[in-house]
């Protein structure tokens, strides 16, 4: 990082691509987890509330 004049830092264009190229294998990560999670509710909410989850009577007329 660079201190410019101003007191504040800048990064470097090495630091700013190293940067980008964590943040994207974060992202992609997250972006797993989503998907499992997303899986793991459709799961759930189908045992859940899924056909089972209220037996009918059946109708004896």
């Amino acid at each position: 990082m660079i201190m410019n004049q101003g007191g504040t830092t800048t990064m470097t264009e090495k630091e700013t691509l190293a940067l980008i190229e964590t943040l994207k294998a974060n992202n992609e990560e997250l972006l797993k987890q989503v998907a499992l999670l997303t899986e793991q509710v459709a799961y759930l909410t189908n045992k859940l509330y899924g056909k089972s989850s209220e037996k009918r009577a059946v109708n004896p007329d």
